[in-house]
């Protein structure tokens, strides 16, 4: 076997650099008159080939997973995550575009059965309970400052807490489901925050039904509950309005 012209002069990443293009001149100088090293990149080359072959793709979804897409018929967070993928991958960009072509003037597309909207529910405020009635408060909340919403059998306690630190006055948003018929909501469910109509925040619920919202500008927020088949939506959330 043939011994390097200049030992130590490239290393095993030069080497990997150069079977894929990406060598600087030194180190293709070098290589290009070394048959020793000109033989292990060119063994590199071929190393790189069979694993790009192999793996090409491997992290892009199926075919299938892409006409659903096409099609409007994958749910809201797995389109979320195939449209990420989307931003960086060009191959499947592309295909998603010939389908969505191919699928222009189909008229059994008409036929698919597309999901419906999510039903949403505007939440009312509740009358104010009696003192020997009085509900479990909002976590770190007096329950005299909470605010409770009822829709379709589930309650949505509010409280908002100022928030002491820093020279600009912020607030804290508290937030508490119960859910008062069924087992409905549940931990890793959904609250949204919103403020003229953008999402600001979104925030999943602890295994108590509990999610803080911080740092909030004073203002009319609307809070939006998602679950599996409905929205409650409580509108008209003052924060910082009156409050101390």
């Amino acid at each position: 076997m043939e011994q390097c012209l200049e030992p130590g002069v490239v290393t095993p990443e030069d080497l990997v650099a150069y079977a894929t293009g990406q060598a600087d001149s030194r180190t293709a100088t070098h290589i290009e008159a070394c048959a020793s090293c000109a033989a292990e990149a060119a063994h590199y080359a071929a190393t790189d080939r069979v694993l790009r072959s192999r793996l090409f793709r491997v992290d892009c979804p199926a075919a299938q997973t892409l006409g659903e897409l096409a099609l409007d018929l994958l749910d809201p967070q797995d389109a979320l995550i195939v449209r990420s993928h989307l931003s960086l991958c060009p191959h499947c960009a592309a295909e998603l575009a010939s389908l969505s072509e191919a699928l222009r003037d189909d008229p059994r597309q008409d036929l698919v059965r597309k999901p419906s909207r999510l039903e949403r529910i505007v939440a009312l405020l509740r009358p104010p309970p009696g003192l020997s009635a009085a509900p479990a408060g909002v976590r770190g909340a007096a329950e005299s400052a909470a605010r409770t919403y009822e829709a379709a059998g589930i309650a949505i306690s509010l409280a908002v807490e100022a928030e002491r630190s820093g020279r600009t006055r912020r607030w804290r948003l508290l937030g508490l489901v119960v859910d008062e018929i069924d087992d409905r909501v549940s931990s890793g469910d959904k609250l949204r925050l919103l403020r003229g109509g953008e999402v600001l925040s979104e925030i999943r619920l602890d295994e108590w039904g509990n999610a803080t919202f911080v740092g909030l500008d004073g203002g009319e927020y609307v809070l939006e509950l998602t679950l599996p088949d409905r929205v409650i939506a409580v509108e008209g959330v003052e924060v910082g309005t009156g409050q101390d």
